[in-house]
């Protein structure tokens, strides 16, 4: 009896839950239909006035959002740009400045570049470079059709520089349109070279520019990409381009994709004494393989190759990359810079003085390397290994020597003569009063020294003197 109950109070409560919510499905049905027709009959259609206003007003709450947005960037670039107590900029700001830089829809740029040339400020061209470099990853052809369009507001090294800087920024996600645009402007490059000629100009028509560095730039780049795209790139570049190209561009790009193009161009390159990035490049081919280096170095006199491959081998084989740098030159003069290269690429200090010792020993001229090494324990306040190996130099040199170990080992008191110039009271540190007993000269050094310092003290006060004795006097009617 208690289970029939409980079961026909189960099946009134079904039924009964069952019929509010379709009481309350069927309101809600209602409310909704009666919401729209209020709207039809309060706004009429779509294309009312009231209906143009309602947009307005929301188009216009989007604007003040993008303008809260651009004044909140603003106020971090500005942050950015104060220099706090320790001399450092806000590197808190230009975090922050970054984040909201990265979360910038793309439509957005343009509007927001034109924001910041109005505002002019401090570090208007830092902010801009940062989201171009972030335009140029959604649509690099927006970002370079904006950089086009401001060349009559800048002179054209400072155009090209800026075309050149969405180039390179471009190499990394977009490096076949990259190189695309490169190769339409061999006319430009023509036209730049036949001006620097009629002018007198060097032949890189971009040698006298920060643009040449911002073209080596573009070629590091490229560099960077994986092998097997850098090499089809290059092949789609075709010969004609490393033919057109001026200076560090093709060399560069020459450099990082096979040697056989290095040895093609270098020596037309180094004949005219031009740089434009050869070090680099050859320094990211080493990187690579720096045999490859070494093969074209063998054939060509170029310190550079040879500076690269010696600072790489040194780090399998010091002992075979010493003897093979020092035997590249027979130049007297030249072989003993090369001998203190090699010294100072020796970073324990032991075996540097071991291996300068042992060329020594094989009649090498290693004067300078000793210079060198005195000047290294002097500084590092190990004096008398360091007056200990005086009489390894030439007499020229000593006395410059002795001077600094005279300084490190006494107490000296800075100041500025009457002309500007830095003068110094010495005496002896009691803690090194009986080395520089021993120090040859030492107390002559000393004597000189202070008198010298002394006698400019005497007449800076003498000008001090009559200049406070004029301003005391009445003025001369």
């Amino acid at each position: 009896m208690i289970a029939s109950w409980k079961w026909l109070l189960a099946v009134v409560i079904a039924a009964l839950l069952g019929f509010l919510s379709g009481k309350g499905t069927t309101e809600n049905e209602d409310e909704s239909i009666q919401s729209e027709v209020d709207v039809k009959e309060r706004y009429g259609r779509s294309n009312s006035s009231q209906a143009r206003a309602s947009r307005r007003l929301h188009q216009g709450s989007r604007s003040e959002l993008k303008n809260a947005k651009f004044d909140k960037m603003l106020a971090e670039m500005n942050a950015y740009s104060e220099i706090d107590v320790f001399g450092v900029e806000n590197g808190s700001s230009f975090a922050r400045m970054c984040g909201l830089v990265m979360n910038l829809p793309r439509g957005e740029f343009p509007g927001v570049m034109a924001r910041i040339k109005e505002a002019g400020t401090a570090n208007q061209e830092k902010f801009r470079n940062l989201l171009l470099r972030r335009w140029v990853e959604f649509d690099p052809d927006a970002a370079m059709s904006w950089v086009e369009g401001q060349k009559d507001e800048a002179d054209e090294a400072e155009s090209l520089s800026l075309q050149f800087f969405v180039l390179q920024e471009a190499v990394i996600d977009h490096p076949a349109w990259a190189v695309e645009r490169l190769k339409s402007w061999s006319g430009l490059v023509e036209a730049l070279n036949k001006k620097a000629g009629e002018e007198g100009g060097v032949d890189d028509p971009f040698g006298d520019h920060y643009v040449s560095y911002d073209m080596d730039l573009f070629c590091l780049r490229l560099a960077l990409l994986p092998e097997q795209q850098r090499e089809a790139l290059r092949k789609s570049m075709g010969e004609k381009w490393f033919a057109e190209g001026t200076g560090g561009w093709a060399r560069g790009i020459a450099a990082h994709s096979n040697p056989d193009q290095v040895q093609a161009l270098s020596t037309e390159y180094l004949a005219k004494k031009q740089y434009a990035g050869l070090r680099e490049s050859l320094e990211l081919l080493a990187k690579r393989d720096w045999k490859l280096v070494k093969q074209w170095a063998d054939s060509h006199d170029s310190d550079d190759a040879e500076n690269v491959v010696f600072k790489s081998w040194s780090k399998e084989d010091p002992s075979a990359a010493a003897l093979w740098y020092i035997n590249r030159s027979d130049d007297a003069r030249e072989r003993h810079g090369r001998l203190g290269t090699v010294a100072s690429n020796i970073k324990d200090d032991e075996a540097r003085r071991n291996w300068i010792a042992s060329m020594e020993a094989q009649g090498e001229d290693v004067s300078g390397p000793w210079s060198d090494y005195i000047q290294l324990k002097s500084r590092a306040g190990e004096l008398e290994e360091a007056a200990s190996l005086l009489s390894k130099v030439p007499d020229s040199d000593r006395q410059e020597l002795l001077v600094g170990i005279y300084q490190r080992a006494s107490n000296l008191i800075w100041f500025k003569d009457e002309e500007g110039g830095s003068m110094q009271i010495v005496s002896a540190n009691p803690s090194h009063s009986d080395f520089l007993a021993s120090l040859p000269g030492y107390q002559d050094y000393l004597l000189d020294q202070n008198a010298t310092a002394l006698e400019h003290i005497k007449r800076y006060i003498e000008t001090a003197n009559a200049s406070i004795s004029r301003k005391a006097s009445p003025d001369d009617k």
